[in-house]
């Protein structure tokens, strides 16, 4: 029954995440599919690195196509946090490049657990950046982080860790053990000869601000939504795979699904005959709120529901706010942070980007105003970014040279003729 209740078990049924894969990959196909013949280059990566479920190691692809037959991928998303983990670095890169090593090394739990699942879900390759990124190198991050866009915006799936604080946290429902909380069931009607029967069940969902809302959501309040990385690495992706604390949802740019209701239409599934399409899939855009998966996939697909220039300012100005309200351990990677929402917008309008502001709109963007708490960063940038290979601080008229909630107003500019 379509928009029913079930019951949520205590460790994730793996076959379900691969129907909902399924789902999205033969029933979305215009809608989550990656548009290389909008732009032939966007698809190709001159290099990338890897971690191969299959050798267990790091692996450097240089000139990457992700339409090359065995390339598909998936990314991770997640919370560094303040324990020390494994990270590529200059020292260590050719060791974790051979076969078998990755089993030598002691790996926070979220990455462990995402290697589990991707290998479980049937895939070769995962992009994780502690292990794909040298760390100890300004050039490798800078290259790679200027390919953020690419490399969640190619990725055929993104794991979203947003059960935890840091990367021991895991991914909740993975293993046995892992998720505490245990729905309630309260019998209406019993089942009976030709009745399923009727029962109540408690959500899966605290809804911690006291009342029903999808913003007041655990994935709305998670340690993940509230960090400055994670916002561009929600809007790159096609299709995201989310582990809350209690259970987990997917959504792309067709639908929405969750283990605790019936989200998927008999239509869309693709191991059922059906005599007509089913051309109206459930969307989380139903829920009319202001929450972070409305800015979801701002490139590409995105795209094609971007059709006035109004509606791109308006999508800008709200990236611009949601990205203020965020947190960086760092407050000089405020830029690289941002950067990648700038190549996808640019990619969808051509728009040139300084310091966050459009430059075609640069005296309007100016005005942006303060909502509360805004005090300067006084950080400079974490990577050089000028010709002279510089670390420079933030500017004060940028909204990047602040800590705290802005609110922009950008909009089209009308012409205004004048008459004698």
């Amino acid at each position: 029954m379509l928009f029913s209740g079930r019951k949520r078990p205590r460790t994730v049924n793996i076959d379900l995440l691969r129907h909902w894969l399924r789902l999205c990959h033969s029933g979305h196909e215009n809608l989550c599919a990656q548009l290389e013949h909008d732009n032939p280059q966007a698809r190709r990566i001159r290099r990338i690195r890897f971690i191969d479920l299959k050798d267990l190691c790091v692996r450097t692809l240089e000139d990457f196509d992700h339409t090359q037959r065995g390339h598909e991928y998936v990314a991770l998303s997640y919370v560094w946090g303040s324990p020390k983990q494994a990270t590529l670095t200059s020292e260590n890169i050719y060791i974790l490049g051979q076969t078998g090593e990755l089993t030598k090394q002691c790996l926070p739990q979220t990455i462990s657990d995402a290697i589990q699942l991707v290998q479980l879900l049937g895939f070769r390759f995962l992009w994780v950046d502690a292990l794909c990124i040298i760390q100890n190198d300004d050039g490798d991050k800078s290259e790679q982080i200027g390919n953020m866009s690419q490399v969640y915006g190619l990725a055929f799936l993104t794991i979203i860790a947003a059960c935890g604080t840091n990367s021991m946290s895991g991914l909740a429902g993975l293993r046995p053990g892992t998720r505490s909380f245990e729905q309630r069931e309260v019998v209406v009607i019993p089942p009976g000869t030709g009745s399923a029967g009727l029962s109540l069940l408690t959500t899966c969902e605290s809804h911690q601000t006291g009342f029903w809302s999808p913003s007041g959501s655990d994935f709305e309040l998670s340690a993940w939504n509230s960090r400055g990385w994670t916002l561009q690495e929600l809007a790159m992706s096609r299709r995201c795979l989310i582990f809350t604390r209690h259970q987990a949802l997917w959504s792309c740019g067709g639908g929405f699904f969750c283990e605790e209701s019936r989200f998927e239409h008999p239509l869309l599934d693709p191991d059922v005959k059906n005599t007509a399409p089913f051309s109206m899939p459930i969307r989380f855009a139903l829920y009319s709120v202001g929450n972070v998966l409305t800015t979801q996939r701002i490139n590409g697909t995105m795209s094609r529901f971007i059709t006035s220039s109004e509606q791109f300012w308006d999508k800008y100005n709200r990236l611009v706010q949601n990205f203020t309200f965020r947190q960086f351990s760092f407050n000089g990677d405020r830029y690289d942070g941002f950067r990648g929402i700038e190549d996808a917008l640019h990619q969808i309008s051509g728009e040139e980007f300084y310091w966050g502001h459009p430059r075609s709109r640069f005296e309007f963007s100016l005005s942006w105003v303060p909502e509360y708490g805004l005090h300067r960063n006084d950080d400079k940038t974490t990577l050089p970014i000028t010709s002279l290979n510089q670390r420079v601080s933030f500017p004060s008229w940028s909204w990047m040279g602040w800590i705290g909630r802005v609110s922009c107003s950008v909009r089209s500019v009308r012409s205004v003729r004048l008459a004698r």
